[in-house]
């Protein structure tokens, strides 16, 4: 670690301008009369706790940091890791603190003189601004990006960092955490792992460069360049030179070595194929011991042993692999944190079996020389590795892949999955194998491979319908950065329910030897999935369906029949579900229950699906559907108190937590919303209700729209009325949580642009939004926004709506809402009773718009904008409302 140790103090050096050796003592002998800066703010907040409160899974969007729930700040602090004096990170700081790193993206340059690398910064984070920009999480400022048509972090003002931070002591570059990863395919595809990696310094060792010796860093000034870093197993990682850096015409290093950089990760949208993650190198001297590799334990073949697992620990530093020891004990019963050797079971028998101790030598009994690890639910590794029910495991060898980082207080491995791909122990068959080469029949099933090599090339036509496929279930492909093979997680539990991926061995982490599987909605879903099943990875299976392209790579789909073949938790049904107990006709005496509604397999929003129109349904309020990050099923909150009243999530039983055996309820304006909804009825949460309505597409799932009857037969506060509510209710709601059923009709659109309207979204809530401002230039346009409203059996009808616009010159002139039967080629102007005030992002209510003359007809309604070179506003609508009589 030496050669690190001087690299990070030469950068300091170099930052700060101060002469000084490689000894650390030479750098706390302050000079006499230096200000040490001391902070008055108290950090409250770790860096990954604020990234974590803010995150969301999508490339770019903005979000303004508010106090916490107690009214208190976010208060963080971390050290810098970052320096741009040789002008490879641009306008960037970024500081870590043991938890995660954040960059800063600051219009500045020449940060380096007041942020040297080892400083300690402190900053209160609240009325600050935090998104992402292409992937990358980071405080900011806002910018919204016209072609893409979103919201993203850019450079804050210089003065709005100083504003916020107070410096805190002097550059301390031993603080500095340096993260050191054995290869690429440790850096994490997961979701829910990215707020901790990203921006992290970290260090990959016995690396080359595979163009080194051959070409420079760039291909010369002013042209950044991406060279491909390569590890021992072949998987490369771009390094992004600037192309005003100053080291961009200095030869790559030839061979193996060690490379120490800023871990970026980029990418451009949320569907992406490509490997988000980059490096960016603080300067040439980041890639050290070219020809002499640092060649560290952790692999299979050499894993850490107990005694270089815990110096690791105890040197502070971060590593991932296999280690290897001894069996010894467990921890024992009401034991929190492990701090002497009576906090341990010694030998084979124990009276828990979640946990194992790891010793040195199979006769150890000092718990300071032992790793703890914790044996995960429903898993192989705890099913064959326990002591309590396997005694004759003591004092085997075993074989274990996880973090080196403390457990329950003491030396200890983590983020083991327990699949058996991540453990072995001597002498203990943990299942696994090839799968041999099959004729797609039961009896004898295609493997991957098998499937590979059909190469399928179309996601709608079979290259092979109706065939067997077997093989392990190794991970799945995530929501985000994209849902393809290529970004398969090789772990669980999943963040989704929707597929999973199958390799040729428990073990296999390749994705390029994987297929992967479309799960449709029903028992198959149900019993295999790595979201509600985790145990399951690893498991043996077999599935029938068709060959076709899935995300990204051959894959089965409309796959209707499984067979877990060996391991797992899921369930072993072979043929398709049978229909629920308690299934129902849709009448009031026998309604529908949520799986009836899910199977009925609504997809549009505006038409009831077959036999779901004016039906009953029962089953059990579990929760809401939010408007932050989306207004959708599969983002349910399943407790109390909601953020909204408009909605609610009906399950199959009172503690269901599984939003895929849910349906979405829409709740109309009046007696049903103001009896049902969570917001105001919070004791509502687990009543069972019937319900009378419309089966059909609601809020991106099967779900009930147009509620007219209500009964509440559970407990709950909300009332008990079983008769529809009298007067006026709602017709049709909608531009709410997105714009699906809207049609936009550009009749005059200028080149810059796309579209006129667009559903946008800013800190959490959405809205329709219209303007022909484009870059900066105002341009003469004219578009319509509309929807369709049918109002058969109506005598009366009105609409409401909210919205804003900021500047206003044009646009209470050539803006404005429109209405026309359907079909019709023409529109009629209506007259917006109350228009926003000018000046600031105010939604404010449009006050009801009279539809009397439409009453009993079908209609599109919708809005009118305009523009020219004199003036071309932004108009900002949402909570577009038709009620009726």
């Amino acid at each position: 670690m030496n050669s690190l140790k001087k690299y990070i103090l030469g950068i300091a050096a170099l930052s700060t301008g101060v002469g000084f050796t490689a000894c650390q003592d030479d750098f706390d002998d302050h000079q006499p009369g230096l200000d040490i800066p001391v902070a008055t703010m108290t950090p409250n907040t770790t860096i990954l706790e604020a990234k974590q409160a803010y995150w969301q899974n999508t490339v770019n969007y903005i979000d303004t940091i508010r106090t916490k729930d107690d009214g208190s700040h976010y208060i963080i602090s971390g050290r810098v890791i970052s320096s741009d004096r040789t002008g490879n990170v641009y306008k960037k700081l970024v500081i870590q603190d043991g938890t995660a790193a954040l960059a800063i993206s600051v219009n500045s340059t020449g940060m380096y003189t007041k942020y040297a690398p080892g400083q300690e910064i402190v900053i209160d984070l609240t009325d600050m601004y935090i998104g992402k920009y292409n992937g990358t999480q980071q405080l900011g400022y806002p910018l919204f990006y016209e072609k893409n048509q979103v919201w993203e972090a850019t450079f804050m003002p210089p003065v709005l960092l100083e504003s916020h931070s107070q410096l805190n002591g002097l550059p301390n570059t031993a603080e500095i955490d340096t993260i050191s990863m054995r290869n690429f395919s440790e850096l994490p595809t997961d979701p829910s792992l990215l707020a901790g990696v990203q921006s992290q310094l970290v260090r990959f060792n016995n690396v080359s460069f595979v163009e080194g010796g051959k070409v420079a860093f760039t291909d010369g000034y002013k042209v950044t360049t991406n060279r491909l870093l390569k590890d021992a197993n072949g998987q490369t990682l771009t390094v992004r030179t600037s192309g005003y850096a100053t080291f961009r015409d200095v030869m790559l290093p030839e061979g193996n070595g060690d490379v120490v950089g800023i871990l970026d990760y980029y990418s451009t949208s949320d569907d992406s194929d490509s490997n988000p993650w980059q490096l960016t190198l603080l300067d040439a001297a980041g890639c050290m011991n070219f020809g002499n590799p640092t060649i560290e334990p952790g692999g299979e073949d050499n894993p850490y042993t107990v005694e270089q697992a815990i110096a690791v620990e105890q040197a502070g530093r971060r590593a991932k692999g296999w280690t290897t020891g001894y069996i010894v004990g467990a921890v024992a019963p009401e034991v929190t944190t492990v701090s002497s050797n009576a906090d341990i079971e010694w030998g084979s028998e124990v009276v828990l079996a979640n946990t194992l101790v790891i010793g040195p030598t199979a006769d150890c009994t000092d718990y300071n020389k032992c790793l703890v690890i914790s044996l995960p639910q429903d898993t192989k590794l705890r099913e064959l590795g326990n002591l309590r029910d396997n005694p004759s495991n003591f004092g085997k060898q075993i074989w274990l892949y996880g973090s080196l980082e403390k457990y329950m207080g003491t030396w200890g491995i983590t983020e083991n999955s327990g699949a058996t791909s991540q453990f072995r122990i001597d002498g203990v068959e943990t299942g696994g194998g090839t799968i041999a080469d099959g004729d797609g029949t039961e009896a004898k099933p295609y493997n991957a491979s098998q499937i590979i090599a059909l190469n399928p090339t179309s996601t709608q036509d079979a290259v092979q319908s109706g065939v067997w496929v077997a093989g392990y279930i190794v991970g799945y492909m995530p929501s985000n950065p994209s849902t393809t093979l290529n970004n398969t997680v090789f772990g669980a539990p999943a963040d989704l329910a929707t597929n999973i991926v199958l390799g040729p061995t428990a073990d296999c982490t390749d994705y390029t030897k994987c297929i992967s599987i479309q799960l449709p909605s029903g028992a198959l879903r149900t019993a295999l999935n790595l979201q509600n099943n985790p145990g399951n990875l690893g498991a043996k299976v077999a599935l029938y369906g068709d060959v076709m392209k899935y995300c990204g790579g051959p894959g089965l789909k409309n796959a209707s029949k499984y067979t877990i073949l060996a391991g797992g938790t899921g369930g072993d049904t072979p043929t398709p579900p049978t229909p629920p107990a308690g299934d129902g006709d849709g009448t009031q005496e026998k309604p529908y229950t949520a799986a009836n509604v899910i199977a009925l397999n609504p997809t549009s929003t505006q038409e009831a699906a077959p036999g779901g129109a004016g039906v009953w349904v029962k089953g059990y309020i579990v929760g809401y559907m939010p408007t932050s990050p989306t207004t959708v099923l599969s983002n349910t909150v399943f407790g109390v108190p909601t953020d909204v009243k408009t909605n609610m999530v009906l399950g199959p039983t009172a503690d269901c937590k599984d939003y895929t055996q849910c349906i979405s309820i829409q709740l109309p304006s009046g007696a049903v919303r103001t009896a049902l909804n969570l917001q105001d009825n919070p004791g509502n949460l687990g009543a069972e209700v019937l319900l009378y309505g419309d089966v059909m597409k609601y809020c991106g799932g099967p779900g009930l729209k147009n509620t007219s009857k209500y009964e509440i037969n559970g407990s709950g506060s909300g009332g008990d009325t079983p008769n529809p509510p009298s007067g006026e209710g709602t017709i049709y709601e909608g531009l709410v949580s997105n714009s699906n059923d809207w049609k936009f009709d550009n009749i005059t659109l200028p080149e810059a642009a796309t579209s006129i309207w667009s559903w946008r979204e800013y800190n959490g809530s959405g809205y329709l939004n219209a303007s022909g401002y484009i870059s900066g230039t105002a341009y003469a346009s004219e578009a319509i926004a509309y929807t369709t409203v049918d109002l058969s059996g109506k005598s009366d009808a009105s609409v409401t709506f909210d919205h804003a616009a900021k500047f206003q010159t044009t646009l209470k002139q050539l803006c404005g809402m429109v209405v026309r039967e359907a079909g019709a080629s023409s529109w009629t102007s209506l007259s917006i009773p109350t228009w926003p005030e000018a000046g600031a992002w105010t939604f404010v209510s449009s006050g009801t718009v009279s539809l009397k003359a439409y009453a009993g007809k079908k209609i599109e309604i919708g809005f009118k904008y305009g523009s020219s070179a004199s003036g071309a506003d932004t108009w900002e609508i949402k909570n577009f409302i038709v009620s009726g009589k």
